[in-house]
C-alpha cells in the first residue's frame, strides 16, 4: 500500500473505504501511500478515503455487528476494540466471522494492530503529502446530499480527497 506505481495513464479517481489505511502502521506510509495514490491520478480527481477517527476525548467501545444470509448461507462478523494506547497512537481490533453454510459452522477470529488518527493528526498528515485538499465529508451512510461537519469528536468519516 505504501510503495506501488501504475504504468500507463494515471486514473480519474481511486478509493480505500473500508478504513484499510489505518493498517499502514506508521507516519511514514501513511504519507507514502497519500503519495502514491496522488502520483496515479490525474491532477483534480478524487481519492474516497474511509477512516474511522478517534475522538480528542473519549473513544466508542460499541461492538459493531452485521449479518448476511443468502440461501444456505449465514454470515455474522462482529468487530471491537480490545487495547487502546493514545501515546503510540494504536489500536488492538478483533474480528469474529461465524459462517453456517449447509448446516456446517466455521468460526474464525483475527486480531488486527491499527493506527489511531484523531481529525488533527490526519490533517497533519495530509498537509505533509500536499497532494490532495479535502473536498468533502461524509459518514457511512454514503448520502452524496449529505455531507457532514467535521468535529473533535467525529468518528466514522468519508473524506472525499481531490488532487491538486
Amino acid at each position: 500500500m505504501a510503495d506501488f506505481r501504475i504504468s500507463g495513464s494515471r486514473y480519474d479517481g481511486a478509493y480505500c473505504t473500508v478504513d484499510t489505511f489505518r493498517h499502514l502502521l506508521s507516519e511514514r506510509q501513511a504519507i507514502r501511500h497519500l503519495q502514491c495514490v496522488a502520483k496515479a491520478l490525474r491532477r483534480n480527481s478524487v481519492y474516497v478515503l474511509g477512516l474511522h477517527l478517534l475522538p480528542e476525548q473519549g473513544f466508542s467501545d460499541e461492538i459493531v455487528r452485521w449479518s448476511g444470509r443468502r440461501g444456505k448461507l449465514t454470515v455474522k462478523t462482529s468487530m471491537r476494540m480490545v487495547d487502546l494506547n493514545r501515546r503510540a497512537r494504536r489500536e488492538t481490533l478483533k474480528v469474529d466471522l461465524k459462517i453456517n453454510k449447509n448446516g456446517k459452522r466455521y468460526n474464525y477470529q483475527s486480531v488486527y494492530s491499527l493506527r489511531t488518527y484523531t481529525l488533527n493528526q490526519f490533517y497533519r498528515c495530509l498537509k505533509r503529502t500536499n497532494a490532495f485538499r479535502i473536498k468533502e465529508v461524509y459518514d457511512h451512510s454514503y448520502d452524496i446530499d449529505s455531507p457532514v461537519d467535521l468535529t473533535a469528536a467525529s468518528e466514522d468519516v468519508v473524506f472525499l480527497l481531490q488532487k491538486k
